[in-house]
């Protein structure tokens, strides 16, 4: 299949919703080229690079691209990663922040959904977008129990800051990292627990003065979700091969 149909269809599903990022997203580096099998990563480096061309495939779609910001010179390591992307005829397409919103492939609302929570509205602010979503259990559950589900899920340890109910019923979740806005967010959309990715300092005081519990996950863990989600999207609609290249930073 032609690369330029699949970013089609890619750009059609994730980038409908207009959304300020720092990110480019959509199709980094490619040419027109047959794409029999798709790749699917967390981070485009190096090391995702080396493992979709082993397994031979014709485009890789990443959470985390290439391209942040401003302009930067191609030297060193930047042009090393290009070099090698066009050397392999290896395509790579970027989502950011349209892929921690998605009300369904999304990182957040397939958290969410792994849990038996049906994603319900969202909340935060990342440059104007709220990003997270939150949902509600079918009926309170115990806290550790909780913990222990999200720890099978996300398959890596999860730290909690437990100063909110015993029993929890709403759950807000943003991946990667949350930071305090997105607390006092969730904290006003009735969250009893809300899990991100990376932890800091100033969240544990606003945690326990917000009386809210908080589950750090790990920035890795909680972003693997979305790129399987495309994956099977790309499986069941386009019917292309594609393979998840884990890579986890423990971070």
């Amino acid at each position: 299949m032609l690369l330029s149909k699949i970013v089609r269809t890619l750009d059609a599903t994730l980038h409908a919703e207009p959304i300020n990022d720092v990110a480019l997203n959509g199709l980094q580096v490619g040419g027109d080229w047959e794409v029999a099998r798709v790749g699917v990563a967390v981070d485009a480096r190096m090391a995702t690079f080396r493992a979709a061309a082993t397994a031979r495939c014709g485009l890789l779609v990443v959470h985390h691209g290439l391209f942040w910001g401003g302009a930067f010179p191609w030297t060193g390591a930047e042009y090393e990663r290009v070099s090698f992307l066009t050397e392999h005829r290896l395509g790579l397409y970027g989502s950011h922040l349209p892929l921690d919103v998605h009300p369904r492939l999304g990182n957040n609302a397939q958290l969410l959904l792994g849990l038996g929570i049906e994603p319900r509205a969202r909340f935060g602010d990342y440059r104007g977008v709220a990003v997270g979503w939150w949902g509600d259990l079918e009926s309170p559950e115990p806290r550790e129990t909780l913990l222990d589900r999200i720890r099978t899920s996300l398959g890596s340890p999860v730290d909690l800051l437990a100063f909110g109910p015993a029993e929890v019923r709403r759950v807000a979740v943003l991946s990667g990292g949350g930071g305090a806005p997105d607390v006092l967010s969730a904290v006003r959309a009735g969250a009893d627990l809300m899990l991100t990715g990376e932890a800091s300092h100033q969240l544990h005081a606003l945690a326990e003065d917000w009386g809210v519990n908080l589950a750090f996950g790990g920035h890795y863990a909680t972003e693997a979700f979305g790129v399987q989600a495309l994956a099977r999207l790309l499986e069941e609609d386009l019917g292309l091969e594609t393979v998840f290249l884990p890579c986890p930073t423990g971070l």
